[in-house]
């Protein structure tokens, strides 16, 4: 009604959440059934809301569409697993003695006890049953368990830092993805070294961890900032010589964000490298816009994260005043 977004994108919402929510509502029901062997039973209230001007639903077969989506799970035996519940790893050391080292990584990277089946399924583009029955192994093995996520407040992620609704349309899955970008406690912070500061701007503790241990075993002054939203405020206080950046994260991507580093002016030389799994020509062009000096792979390995070290900090007073340049790209590392 406020001509925000057209009817289009505005509709595909109110049928995702529809159908999130006809799917659970079969699931509990199919749940209740084994138990107490009631069947489900409703009624139809007559109601104009489908009418409703800013919404297309007269024509969208929901309930037909959900039945098949639950008969999917059901045949895949997946009835017994929520998708609004998240996997959380609660034996690694088990985990990658089953696994292929890359796959622990990926395994370690994605599942952190906030994002659920649903919310994963969208951030790794695959179908959601798929990727759940690729995880039940090590549900069924116990090295991974399906936990409760907590409910979101919605207030607090739709609006911007100055109360500004944000202008992207997300889904109810992916607005439920944001709750893990809020984290409670300071960013992790390691002191012990007196070298230059290193910031690490990225959601993920596991890829966090793993960051932090190679940069502190260098000699270098480790920082992590999980919250995207948080960023710019701390980077003041922190003023890191080099700055890597995750660019899938929740709310705030790592283009907008770079972007929005090198709006300040203090930060207009800094180093800013984009850590991804995306490494295409469209991708390196649009890094090269928004300010960033170069790309380093996923998942992260000791040598490249050295490598970046040595070309940003251990060479940078030799050739800064030739070489540099934030807005041209450096080689994949």
């Amino acid at each position: 009604m406020r001509k925000k977004f057209g009817r289009e994108p505005f509709s595909k919402l109110v049928v995702g959440c529809i159908s999130e929510i006809l799917f659970d509502i079969i699931q509990q029901e199919t749940l209740n059934f084994r138990t107490s062997r009631k069947l489900f039973a409703y009624k139809e209230v007559p109601r104009d809301a489908a009418k409703f001007p800013c919404i297309g639903l007269q024509h969208v077969q929901l309930w037909k569409q959900v039945q098949q989506d639950w008969q999917t799970w059901e045949q895949s035996n997946l009835i017994d697993i929520f998708p609004n519940q998240a996997p959380v790893i609660v034996d690694s050391q088990k985990l990658r003695e089953r696994t292929s080292l890359a796959m622990f990584r990926t395994l370690t990277g994605l599942i952190d006890g906030q994002q659920t089946l649903r919310n994963l399924a969208l951030r790794v583009k695959q179908p959601l049953v798929p990727l759940t029955l690729s995880l039940m192994p090590h549900v069924r093995s116990e090295f991974i368990r399906m936990v409760d996520v907590g409910d979101l407040e919605i207030d607090a992620v739709i609006m911007g830092s100055h109360n500004q609704p944000r202008s992207h349309v997300a889904t109810h899955s992916q607005i439920t993805s944001s709750a893990s970008v809020a984290p409670k406690t300071p960013p992790l912070t390691q002191p012990s070294a007196n070298g230059p500061t290193v910031l690490y701007i990225d959601d993920s503790p596991a890829d966090s961890a793993t960051m932090a241990q190679i940069i502190q075993a260098a000699g270098y002054r480790y920082i992590n900032i999980a919250d995207p939203l948080q960023a710019l405020p701390q980077l003041l206080e922190i003023k890191p010589q080099l700055i890597f950046l995750d660019l899938v994260m929740p709310v705030a991507n790592g283009y907008e964000l770079c972007a929005q580093i090198r709006r300040i002016s203090a930060f207009r030389e800094t180093p800013v490298v984009i850590v991804t799994n995306n490494d295409g020509i469209a991708d390196r062009v649009r890094a090269k816009v928004v300010g960033a000096s170069g790309f380093m792979g996923k998942p992260i390995r000791q040598q490249q994260v050295l490598k970046v070290l040595k070309k940003y900090i251990h060479k940078r007073k030799k050739v800064a005043s030739k070489n540099h340049r934030p807005s041209e790209l450096s080689p994949s590392v």
